[in-house]
C-alpha cells in the first residue's frame, strides 16, 4: 500500500480507478436493458433488473477492499436492492457512518438516439459514456467503490461507509421504506446520508442541490359511452370523453398560462432559497435554468432567469405525459370513443404539503363531472419534495476541497425541479443524520431523453467529493488534522 496522502493524490488514484476499473464494468451494466418495472410490466419474468444487480454485486465483490461485505436483500413484488458495508477505521466509532444512496433501475429507451449510438449499446466518444442509465444513476455505485479504493490505496483512514442501490427508483421507490428498515437491523444509523442521483447546470464544479420538488403522478379516465357510435350520429349529442378529461384539468391548471390553480399547491419560497436562486442567477444568467431544444417562435416561462430558476425549482407545474383511449391520427376511425384516460405528472413545491394536493384533486375530479361523465382516478406515486436545513458545514467544506482540488472551483448550490423519491424517506428515517444530493448530471446528460451520456471527468470529480466526506478531518497531514 503506497503512503499517499491529501485530495490531490486521491483524485490521482481515483482517476486511474475510473480509466482501468469503472468504465469497463460500467459499459456492461449499460448493455443490461434494467427498465424499471412501472414501464415493464414483465419486469419479474424477464429478470433484467435482477441482472443489474447481480452484475454489479460481483463488480463490488472483486474490489480489493478491507472487510467489504456485499449482498442482495429481497422484497417480494420489488426488485433486489444492492448492500456494501466497508468498516472503515475502527478509530472513528459507531457513531461515524455514512450512508450513500444510488439506484440501478432505467428510464425506457426511447427513440431518435444519434447514429452510432443507442441505449444499450455502450459508446466512449471523447469524454463522453453513452448509454441509457449511465448518469442515471449506474455511476453512483462505481463512484462509491472507486473512493473507497483510492482513500485505501492512499493509506487514508476513512468511516464506515454502506452503500444501498435500488432498484425501482425511476418507478417512485414503493418499497424502499421496508429495504430501510433492513438496514437498521444491521446497526445503520449514519451520521450523513448522501442521495447520488442529481447534478447541476455546469459542468465546472462540484454541485449540493440544496432542493427538490416532489410529485404526483395520477390517471384520469373518463367514461361517456359502453361502445364507440358513429360521429355523424352521435356528434354533439354524445359528449367528447376527451372534451370532458379536458375541462377537469382546466380546473387544476389554466390552460392560456399553465398556473397551476389548486390553493393547496401554493408555497413560500424561503428567503435563503431565494438568494440562493438569485445569486446563481446573476453568475450563470440564463445558463443557470438549463437549455431547451424548444420549436420555433416558442414562448418560454420567467422574465428574468431568477424568475425562471424559482419557477423551475419552487413553482407547481402539470403536464399531460400520456394518452390512452385515442388511436393514432393515421388510422383514427371517424367514431367517439367510449372513454379516454390521461396520464398526468404534477410537480409541486419543495415544501408543499402532497397528501393535502391529492385530497384537492380528488374533489375537482368528483364534483360536478360535465355531462354527468364517469370519472375515475388513479394516483401512481405520490412523492413529497424536500428542502435542505441549515448549513452542514464540514460536508460543504469537504466538497469545497474537492471542487477545488478537482476543478478549480469551489463547490456550487442549486435547487433542483425534479423529484428522488428516496431522498425525504431517507430525511425523515434519519432524522439526526445531515442530508446531501449530489451527483453527475449536468446541462448536456441527457437523463431520460435519448442520448443520455456521463461525462467522464464529472464522474471523477463526483467521487473524489466522495472520498472527501468519507475520510474529512480524518487523515493526518504534516501534523495537521485535515
Amino acid at each position: 500500500m503506497r503512503e499517499l496522502k491529501g485530495v490531490s493524490a486521491i483524485a490521482r488514484e481515483v482517476g486511474d480507478l475510473w480509466k482501468k476499473a469503472a468504465v469497463p464494468a460500467l459499459m456492461e451494466y449499460l448493455r443490461v436493458p434494467a427498465i424499471s418495472s412501472a414501464y415493464d410490466a414483465d419486469w419479474e419474468a424477464g429478470n433484467s433488473l435482477q441482472d443489474a444487480a447481480e452484475l454489479l454485486r460481483r463488480w463490488c465483490e472483486g474490489r480489493p477492499l478491507a472487510g467489504l461485505t456485499t449482498e442482495l436483500i429481497s422484497q417480494p413484488g420489488h426488485p433486489p436492492a444492492l448492500v456494501i458495508d466497508s468498516p472503515g477505521d475502527q478509530t472513528f466509532g459507531e457513531d461515524e457512518v455514512i450512508l450513500a444512496y444510488g439506484h440501478y433501475d432505467k428510464q425506457p429507451a426511447m427513440e431518435e438516439w444519434s447514429k452510432g449510438l443507442g441505449p444499450f449499446s455502450p459508446v466512449v466518444r471523447g469524454e463522453r459514456l453513452y448509454g441509457r442509465g449511465a448518469a442515471d444513476d449506474g455511476w453512483s455505485i462505481f463512484g462509491v467503490m472507486c473512493a473507497l479504493e483510492a482513500l485505501e490505496r492512499c493509506a487514508v483512514p476513512h468511516r464506515r461507509v454502506v452503500a444501498i442501490m435500488e432498484g425501482e427508483e425511476e418507478s417512485g421507490s414503493s418499497g424502499f421504506e421496508e429495504y430501510l428498515g433492513m438496514l437498521r437491523d444491521r446497526a445503520v444509523e449514519p451520521r450523513a446520508v448522501i442521495s447520488l442521483d442529481s447534478g447541476g447546470p455546469t459542468d465546472d464544479r462540484l454541485w449540493m442541490v440544496t432542493s427538490l420538488r416532489g410529485s404526483i403522478r395520477f390517471s384520469l379516465q373518463v367514461e361517456v359511452l359502453v361502445a364507440p357510435v358513429h360521429s355523424g350520429t352521435g356528434g354533439g349529442i354524445v359528449p367528447s370523453s376527451f372534451r370532458v378529461a379536458r375541462a377537469l384539468l382546466s380546473r387544476m391548471e389554466d390552460e392560456n398560462t399553465g398556473q397551476v390553480m389548486l390553493r393547496e399547491s401554493s408555497s413560500a419560497v424561503p428567503e435563503e432559497r431565494r438568494r440562493e436562486a438569485e445569486a446563481l442567477a446573476e453568475e450563470l444568467s440564463w445558463v443557470a435554468c438549463g437549455n431547451f431544444p424548444v420549436a420555433e417562435g416558442i414562448t418560454l416561462g420567467g422574465n428574468s432567469p431568477a424568475e425562471r430558476l424559482l419557477m423551475q425549482t419552487w413553482e407547481p407545474s402539470l403536464a399531460v405525459i400520456g394518452i390512452d383511449g385515442i388511436p393514432p391520427g393515421s388510422s383514427a376511425p371517424a367514431v367517439l370513443h367510449k372513454s379516454v384516460r390521461v396520464m398526468v405528472l404534477m410537480r409541486t413545491p419543495p415544501e408543499a404539503d402532497v397528501t393535502r394536493i391529492v385530497e384537492e384533486i380528488q374533489e375537482i375530479c368528483q364534483k360536478s363531472v360535465p355531462s354527468n361523465a364517469r370519472a375515475e382516478l388513479e394516483f401512481h406515486a405520490v412523492v413529497p419534495g424536500w428542502s435542505a436545513i441549515g448549513k452542514r458545514s464540514w460536508i460543504d467544506d469537504a466538497l469545497d476541497s474537492a471542487s477545488r482540488e478537482v476543478f478549480g472551483r469551489g463547490a456550487g448550490r442549486v435547487g433542483q425541479g425534479g423529484t428522488v423519491p428516496p431522498v425525504p424517506i431517507l430525511s425523515a428515517a434519519f432524522p439526526d443524520a445531515e442530508v446531501v444530493c449530489f451527483g453527475v448530471m449536468g446541462p448536456d446528460s441527457n437523463a431520460h431523453g435519448p442520448d443520455e451520456s456521463l461525462l467522464l471527468s464529472t464522474a471523477v470529480g463526483a467521487t473524489v467529493g466522495l472520498a472527501s466526506l468519507f475520510r474529512w478531518r480524518t487523515a493526518v497531514e504534516g501534523g495537521a488534522v485535515k
